[in-house]
């Protein structure tokens, strides 16, 4: 297919950048302008935009919001979208905000009200914008019910792109998973719960609480009276330290997630990456990948991956070499 139009690349990469289409004297312009590196140094601009924070922050926000089971937290995910959104703006690695969110300690509360006669709120272009200190903790406070299981299932679903939560009852069908891999990795949460924050009996927000030495039960299938206690082992078989506490156990699983030689972290995001720029990921279920999954054009898939580790997992250089890429310009056949 032939190269995208002056006109058709900025309308696609400034949606796909920012969520928004380009304002009509910008296209203008960028039609106009001679420059032989004008789509370039438009990736770019647009790299550094709030729009760009703000559009990828919302994205991640759905990812992890999707399969919450804890409906009360649900009026947290807008302080969670802020937190994601400075993360963003502030140019921090994949890795960095998935160990931040892995290791999240402390509380989350809502937004603080603002009285209608405050004088921030007569300011001219005031808004109301949520707490964003303590966002990090909606991952770990997304889910009331078996709470380590569920918190393993998603840990494995959001980082790895992998559908582990099959093996919690059995060995997996069509994958190598074996259900006491997936007790081994619930057992990294096993010590933490949330708890509501009240004031007089108004809800402020959630907490995390250590719960310290309970450790995670796995039932046996032939009597589930009988349990086996489960101590914290990463799906490539490496365990952490022993007598280790929680916050440390949670430290040394992130350790292990973003390890440059654990493929799948950076495949994961890649894989969803390149399904939004691209309109098909390289695994048609975005987040369903593994050893025995069909996998479209995995050759690229795999030097992207190796691209992103390579560049310690900078969000904005995947988002450069993909926009910047052949692929990304061709215009779509009919």
């Amino acid at each position: 297919a032939a190269l995208t139009t002056d006109e058709q690349f900025i309308r696609r990469v400034t949606l796909d950048l920012t969520g928004q289409l380009p304002e009509a004297a910008d296209i203008t312009e960028f039609v106009a302008s001679t420059d032989s590196g004008k789509r370039q140094s438009l990736v770019d601009h647009l790299l550094d935009t709030d729009a760009y924070a703000r559009h990828w922050a919302r994205y991640w926000r759905d990812v992890v919001s999707c399969r919450i089971t804890n409906r009360r937290s649900m009026g947290l995910t807008r302080s969670f979208e802020e937190w994601l959104y400075e993360q963003f703006r502030d140019d921090r690695s994949w890795a960095e905000i998935t160990r931040d969110i892995l290791t999240a300690e402390g509380e989350l509360r809502f937004s603080q009200s603002v009285s209608p006669d405050s004088a921030l709120v007569k300011q001219p272009g005031w808004q109301a914008r949520p707490n964003s200190k303590g966002g990090e903790l909606f991952f770990l406070v997304a889910h009331d019910t078996d709470e380590a299981e569920e918190r393993a299932a998603e840990t494995s679903r959001v980082f790895l792109g992998i559908q582990i939560q099959c093996a919690q009852c059995h060995d997996h069908f069509t994958e190598p998973w074996k259900r006491v891999q997936f007790h081994e990795l619930a057992a990294y949460f096993s010590r933490i719960k949330y708890q509501q924050l009240f004031d007089d009996k108004k809800l402020l927000g959630v907490q995390l609480v250590t719960v310290p030495d309970r450790e995670h039960r796995m039932a046996s299938l032939e009597d589930p009276e009988s349990f086996s206690v489960m101590h914290p082992r990463f799906l490539d078989g490496r365990t952490p330290d022993q007598n280790l506490g929680d916050h440390e156990r949670r430290e040394a699983l992130a350790d292990f997630i973003v390890d440059k030689q654990n493929y799948w972290f950076a495949a994961a995001f890649v894989n969803r990456v390149w399904g939004e720029l691209m309109g098909q990921s390289f695994y048609q279920n975005v987040d369903d990948m593994g050893l025995r999954k069909e996998v479209i054009l995995g050759e690229v898939l795999t030097r992207l991956t190796g691209a992103f580790r390579g560049a310690d997992y900078d969000t904005k250089a995947m988002f450069r070499a993909i926009t910047n890429s052949d692929a990304h310009q061709r215009q779509y056949r009919q």
